[in-house]
């Protein structure tokens, strides 16, 4: 999913407004588009020349990206819990959808409430619904859902850009405003508005795509059954064109709210909260939360604001983590916030004081682990220093080292895999204890028809 932050620099006194001749704190507006990988916006180069995403290239050149940013899991309120905390999976204790943040963690929405922001969100999915606790700090929490997937309550595109303009305009007077509008439709089951499925479509293809079972169902039965790939390419294409269909209507509506806000005043950041497969794994050719590769973890992220140089492309890679720490810092609100680091520096190229270190973990299968943190028995993996190191207990535990670089190269390099083999048991070693979700039936039902819960 990608996230939109416009953020302040100051804070106004409770009781006087400023004077005239002085700005106001800048706005905070966090936009997140769920299920987006990296490759699929146009300014990452990868789309073969098609511009999928006008808007948002523009915005990436109006400010930094991030070639190679990272998500900490695989799934909706794994990642976004990170993102609004700035721990990491064993810190929110967040095993997958459906496992609450505890309200004891502080949030981002509270620390800026707490400096003077009105806050307020918008959301397109229920898998972050307020039974979720995401909604600490929020003035106001909008998960007014216009459709129905089986459990599954969702609004499209157009809905949450509605609703985010309406929100601006009841904004408390007199405070900067910090909004989050969450973005759904790059989820699947893929069905795009039938302009934008249109433009994408190969001539003489009219597969739908818009249910799990299917046109969908039957190209995953024949990637796994090993048939012959010139029996199924044309329909892989086809799937991946509406999937691109869906993004590039998000990028058609997050353009209406970029020009509902003063840019000028405003601190953009837009990131995606985790990718998709598309048949880079035969055994699960489809859908994520299974694994740690780079299209499910690589995602995008984009910051223009005041004090983010315009046009520059920061080629480190980076931890969503690190988000919070950032838009305090750019806001000049105090911080930091849970682990989060400020990312300045690296678009400033100045040397780290430190070599960043970051973990991730898979959410599904739903492991039965009667004992011990609930996510040991599925793929973790450690970052750092451009390198990639997974351990997978669903395959044969064996620890592999990829460099951070498209391809997702393996490398053979016994000494940097022990190293990070070493980080990783570490981390593994101080996991919080098992952990039982306390859900509603209607939120394990909604979980379900996610592919989230058995």
């Amino acid at each position: 999913m990608l996230v939109l932050l416009l953020l302040g620099c100051g804070q106004e006194p409770a009781a006087l407004p400023p004077p005239a001749d002085l700005p106001k704190a800048p706005d905070v507006l966090l936009i997140s588009l769920d299920t987006t990988r990296a490759d699929a916006l146009s300014a990452w180069g990868k789309t073969g020349g098609r511009a999928t995403t006008p808007e948002l290239d523009a915005l990436a050149a109006r400010g930094v990206r991030f070639e190679w940013a990272l998500s900490a899991a695989p799934s909706t309120l794994s990642s976004h819990a990170t993102v609004f905390t700035g721990l990491d999976p064993h810190g929110t204790q967040v095993v997958r959808n459906g496992y609450a943040i505890s309200t004891e963690l502080e949030t981002l929405a509270e620390r800026l409430a707490a400096n003077g922001y009105d806050t307020m969100a918008v959301l397109g999915s229920s898998s972050l619904g307020r039974p979720m606790n995401l909604d600490q700090g929020f003035r106001t929490w909008d998960e007014t859902f216009s459709e129905k997937r089986t459990q599954r309550h969702e609004a499209r595109a157009t809905s949450v850009t509605d609703r985010a303009i309406a929100a601006l305009g009841q904004r408390a007077p007199g405070k900067p405003v910090f909004l989050f509008a969450h973005y759904f439709d790059a989820h699947s089951p893929y069905a795009p508005p039938k302009a934008f499925k249109d433009a994408w479509a190969e001539q003489g293809k009219e597969l739908d795509f818009g249910t799990e079972d299917g046109a969908l169902k039957g190209l995953a039965n024949q990637i796994r059954t090993g048939r012959p790939a010139a029996e199924w390419s044309d329909t892989l294409t086809e799937l991946h064109n509406d999937y691109l269909s869906e993004v590039s209507y998000v990028d058609h509506e997050v353009a209406r709210l970029l020009a509902s806000v003063d840019l000028d005043r405003t601190i953009v950041v837009v990131f995606g909260d985790h990718g998709e497969c598309f048949g880079e794994v035969p055994l699960r050719p489809f859908g994520h939360g299974m694994d740690l590769d780079l299209f499910e973890t690589h995602v995008p992220l984009i910051i223009a604001a005041k004090g983010a140089p315009a046009g520059k492309v920061v080629t480190t890679p980076v931890g969503l983590i690190d988000l919070p720490a950032t838009v305090l810092a750019l806001a000049g609100v105090p911080g930091p916030l849970g682990e989060s680091v400020d990312l300045s520096p690296t678009w400033a190229n100045t040397p780290p004081t430190t070599t960043r270190t970051w973990f991730s973990e898979a959410t599904v299968p739903d492991v039965k682990r009667p004992t011990g943190w609930n996510n040991l028995d599925v793929e973790r993996g450690v970052a750092r220093d451009g390198y990639l190191l997974l351990r997978s207990p669903v395959e044969d535990n064996r620890p592999r080292l990829y460099r951070i670089a498209d391809g997702q190269p393996e490398v053979d390099d016994p000494a940097r895999a022990a190293e990070l083999d070493q980080l990783l048991k570490a981390w593994d070693a101080k996991a919080p204890p098992h952990r039982d979700a306390k859900m509603s039936d209607a939120t394990r039902e909604g979980l379900k028809a996610l592919g989230y819960a058995e």
